[in-house]
């Protein structure tokens, strides 16, 4: 009752200290009452490890309640720091997403001194409290490239060859706070780092079409802290530094168009680079795998990641930073000219799962993307912390640029330069006019008797013009493109009609070695059995593969059908909006397919139309498995289409 911390035997009066007996020991550790910090408790080695009187044996909770300091992120505190209005944001960004725990980056906090009022009225005795500084506080690492939604990767990887390079700058608050613990309830008194402002550069190339290497240079612009109220810190913080270099390289396993959903993998390998040791890098490396999913939902873009972060170990003052079990949500839709935006990001502690408060992660940002161009993409986002976990501020802002760029497209040759001597070269094609024998037309210069001064808009004379003759210096037909008629494998199946043309074959397989299920007579492309789909989906069944396969390798042997159009049709049954969308994403299907059969997706075009294009009588069985069908026009061209059958009827 006195509170003096002791229950003495022979205690009259527990409200009037002057009777007890401060030379008893009544916990036998060798330490009189008057001296012990815990009486009631034996420890003879009078641990105190928060300096503030009252042995840790004796704390409710350890080092770190009662009086003592910890530290963590800003994200939900309820101190004075935190605002009214960034807790309704919170509520605006979470409508529709799926809410998440994710686990805290640990991080041992850098020199601190405290003195901070105990009570009403009386001010405890300052004390220096030092630990680790060698982590980087910041969380949030942008996607590696455009295919991502914000900080979430995506399994998809880019083209071969293609370049993405990414920068972006951002703005968190109190990522980083000391709090103290009294009487059950955590205030935070101080900021470790309180305003950063941040960012990072990045690149990633694609290869062959599966793969994709990425690297990411973390920066940090500017820091500072906020240590007022008898708080002071040994560690001064720097203006700007270079965080730690990661290479990211990451694999596709699954694509959304073939298999109904994307997969892939990422390890990411964080080495220490940092050119400062306060909250900017990590001491070791850091490893982290995670795997990769996708799934597209008509317009609605969907990404997840899950995945374990492994690395060195560091404890300061009760903070603990160890490996994480960690898990990435995002979702994207267009609204109108830009993409609106979500990402939530969860992360635990792998040694004590959703335990401890400064060990658990939980953030959500919202943005838009907008793309100027076809190669530049500006976009922004703002984020919440909703955990006070280490790293987790308690608000961000952000802004970047991603450009994208195909390096296997070669640049178009200059243009030849044409010296004019005027006057006496009245058509300015380079030969003076005494030696050019049409001084009023221009040479066309195109290799074939360049000298006369004279164009040669048909070189051959087949009567098709050079511009429109793909042999301009053979003749040919006009239904050949100006080409001679070929049999380039001598197989007496001529090249239009040979499914095989590099390969002599037999005329029956039109000039292959295996029966064929797709024929060319000219232009005209026909399918001879059909494609099948799950019911009421856009996965192409198994069975098609070969049928697929076929029509992919005719198509890669004949470049000269420029544009392919895959057409999708549906019979009566069913809402008119789901008939279209359904045979829009089948159609689609069907072109990813061939894309992932290397046929060039320029040459090919999805057009699904639903209903409204019958081939027979909807009121019958056999009239509606007629008009559920895949169908491939060449575009511009007079032929006559075979359609690819019914749709499968397996589940």
């Amino acid at each position: 009752t006195n509170h003096n911390g002791r229950i003495d035997d022979g205690e009259g009066d527990p409200n009037d200290p002057s009777d007890d007996n401060p030379e008893a020991d009544d916990d036998n550790d060798g330490i009189s009452n008057g001296d012990d910090n815990c009486p009631s408790i034996a420890n003879p080695d009078q641990l105190d490890s928060d300096g503030n009187g009252i042995g840790d044996v004796c704390e409710t909770g350890g080092p770190g309640e009662n009086g003592a300091f910890g530290i963590s992120g800003g994200g939900c505190n309820s101190s004075s720091h935190s605002s009214g209005w960034l807790s309704a944001l919170a509520l605006l960004l979470m409508a529709g997403l799926w809410r998440r725990k994710r686990t805290l980056v640990k991080a041992a906090p850098i020199a601190v001194v405290a003195a901070l009022t105990l009570g009403s009225s009386q001010n405890a005795s300052a004390q220096e409290i030092s630990g680790d500084t060698n982590y980087s506080v910041e969380r949030f690492q942008l996607s590696s490239d455009r295919l991502g939604i914000l900080d979430v990767e995506s399994a998809a990887v880019p083209k071969h060859m293609t370049l993405d390079l990414g920068l972006w700058a951002g703005y968190a608050n109190d990522p980083l706070v000391v709090f103290q613990k009294q009487n059950g309830e955590r205030t935070r008194v101080a900021s470790l780092v309180h305003n950063r402002l941040g960012g990072a550069l990045l690149a990633t190339l694609g290869l062959w079409d599966d793969a994709a290497i990425g690297v990411n240079l973390p920066l940090v612009l500017y820091q500072n802290d906020d240590i007022s109220g008898g708080v002071m810190t040994t560690s001064s913080l720097s203006a700007a530094s270079i965080g730690d270099l990661a290479l990211i390289p990451r694999y596709q396993f699954l694509r959304d168009g073939k298999h109904g959903i994307d997969l892939g993998l990422r390890v990411s390998l964080s080495l220490p680079t940092a050119s400062d040791d306060t909250y900017v890098g990590n001491d070791g490396v850091v490893v982290e795998p995670a795997l990769l999913l996708g799934k597209r939902f008509g317009k609605l873009r969907t990404l997840a990641n899950v995945g374990y972060q492994a690395r060195k170990g560091l404890e300061s003052i009760g903070l603990k930073i160890d490996d994480e079990f960690f898990v990435k949500l995002a979702a994207a839709h267009p609204l109108g000219p830009v993409d609106i935006e979500f990402s939530y990001r969860t992360s635990t502690a792998a040694n004590d799962f959703l335990g401890d408060f400064s060990r658990n992660h939980n953030e959500i940002l919202g943005g838009v993307s907008m793309p100027f161009g076809t190669e530049m993409v500006g976009f922004a986002a703002v984020g919440l912390g909703l955990s006070e976990a280490f790293g987790t501020p308690d608000w961000r802002s952000l802004v970047g640029i991603r450009l994208g760029r195909d390096l296997s497209k070669k640049a178009a040759p200059e243009p030849e330069k044409i010296i004019v001597a005027a006057p006496v070269d009245s058509d300015g094609d380079g030969l003076l006019d005494p030696d050019d024998q049409c001084p009023q037309e221009p040479e066309d210069k195109d290799g074939f008797e360049d000298l006369d001064g004279c164009p040669d808009p048909d070189n051959d004379k087949d009567s098709v013009l050079d511009v429109d003759d793909e042999c301009i210096n053979e003749p040919g037909l006009a239904s050949a493109q100006g080409c001679p008629i070929a049999d380039r494998d001598g197989d007496t199946v001529i090249d239009s009609e040979d499914n095989c043309p590099d390969e002599p074959g037999e005329v029956e397989m039109q000039g292959c070695k295996t029966k064929q299920t797709v024929i060319l007579t000219g232009n005209s492309l026909q399918i001879l059995d059909v494609v099948y789909f799950k019911t009421n989906k856009a996965i192409i069944l198994e069975r098609s593969y070969e049928l697929l396969n076929n029509v992919a390798t005719v198509l890669n042997s004949h470049p000269n059908l420029k544009k392919i159009v895959v057409e999708g049709h549906t019979d009566s049954r069913g809402r008119d909006a789901a008939n279209l969308d359904l045979s829009q994403r089948r159609a689609q299907a069907v072109v990813d397919y061939m894309v992932g059969r290397n046929v060039d997706r320029a040459r090919l075009l999805a057009e699904g139309f639903g209903e409204t294009r019958p081939i027979s009588d909807n009121k019958t069985n056999e009239g509606r498995s007629a008009n559920r069908r895949v169908e491939f026009r060449i575009e511009g061209s007079n032929i006559e289409q075979k359609r690819s059958g019914p749709e499968g009827t397996l589940d």
